[in-house]
């Protein structure tokens, strides 16, 4: 953690506390979303310029995290200063309500927003009761399923969303239906599609050409000893299929978990790009155990061969998605053409092309 980013922060806040600030849309979002090779967040730039094109005045607040390898944004304002003191006074017993109401009478009082767009649900509550009547939106950046934790509670809303007020920026009307279908009416006007940052018309390979990526899942929402079965399956699977080029590259929120015995057969290297698309454009098929970069490798045509031992626990793209591609990696080969057409086809449903009618829409 480097302190120039505290300073940075206090002086922004100090200043604030003389010079009321008057915005029509606040972004907020936990640094390790910075996943461009200078520090870009590819989730939120397409949304940022929309406002600035049509004169919109916006703040941009990131979320410290000392946990990640991931650099800061020097557009954004670093929210330390704020962000350690919230958990200053949770650890005195505050709630998050009370710290956002605290803060909408003291150091933030002279902060206003029409509203505000929300990462990963972080500090959700804090915001909402920092302005109790802006709209509060979460930003999807990951999937979306029926037994989403943050999402749902045997079968219902889960309150934080319900008592909050929440209303939902999605990909595309699968995950729009998947919502609806699944909860109650409460989300029927509150979700808008607005589609994804990456263009779904490009495919980037028209044949097999003997690459392929593999998207690690060695995260600890797994036990140790499931992580250890997955290294296992990869170790047999990379031993059957020695003829073809294996890139590994790692889960944003990767455990210190050893998996150097992959790394020892000579035909499986480290994936060194930092931008997931620069992967896609050196490999030409996508293997996982589930990970959710499928849909992105299905946008550009790119066939995902899931090899995932932990199917009873983790089996949402069979359950819920219905994945249209074989697991035969010879079949996929034979027929590349046919499969990246009907992958790409069958991602369009759930990441759409971005609709910046109806981002400006849900925002007005």
């Amino acid at each position: 953690m480097k302190l120039k980013y505290i300073f940075k922060s206090l002086l922004f806040f100090l200043k604030l506390i003389i010079n009321p600030l008057k915005i029509d849309v606040l972004f907020y979002y936990p640094q390790h979303f910075n996943r461009g090779k200078k520090g870009e967040n590819f989730y939120i730039d397409h949304l940022v310029d929309t406002c600035k094109n049509s004169n919109k005045e916006i703040l941009i607040f990131e979320e410290p995290d000392i946990y990640t390898e991931k650099i800061r944004n020097d557009n954004s304002i670093p929210f330390d200063f704020i962000y350690f003191l919230i958990i200053f006074l949770r650890k005195l017993g505050l709630k998050e309500h009370q710290i956002g109401k605290l803060m909408s009478i003291t150091l933030l009082r002279n902060l206003k927003f029409d509203n505000v767009i929300i990462l990963s649900q972080s500090l959700l509550v804090f915001f909402r009761h920092l302005s109790r009547f802006s709209k509060v939106f979460d930003l999807q950046h990951g999937i979306i399923y029926s037994n989403k934790e943050n999402y749902l509670s045997k079968g219902r809303v889960v309150s934080t969303l319900l008592e909050n007020n929440v209303q939902f920026l999605v990909y595309g009307n699968k995950f729009k239906e998947t919502i609806i279908a699944n909860m109650d009416n409460y989300f029927k006007q509150k979700v808008h599609v607005i589609g994804y940052y990456i263009n779904n018309e490009v495919t980037l390979h028209q044949d097999f050409n003997h690459n392929i990526l593999v998207t690690l899942q060695f995260t600890d929402d797994h036990t140790f000893d499931q992580n250890n079965i997955l290294i296992e399956s990869l170790i047999h699977y990379f031993t059957i299929n020695n003829e073809y080029n294996f890139f590994l590259r790692d889960h944003p929120r990767n455990v210190s978990f050893d998996y150097s015995r992959l790394l020892e057969f000579p035909n499986v290297n480290h994936c060194e790009s930092i931008n997931i698309i620069d992967s896609f454009k050196k490999s030409s098929i996508h293997l996982t155990a589930y990970s959710t970069s499928t849909f992105e490798a299905s946008m550009y045509g790119i066939p995902t061969i899931f090899v995932n031992p932990l199917f009873n626990d983790f089996n949402i793209f069979d359950k819920e998605y219905k994945y249209p591609v074989d697991k035969d990696l010879r079949k996929i080969i034979l027929n590349y053409k046919n499969y990246s057409t009907l992958v790409k086809q069958w991602s369009k449903g759930f990441y759409e092309g971005y609709n910046e009618k109806c981002f400006l829409s849900a925002i007005e």
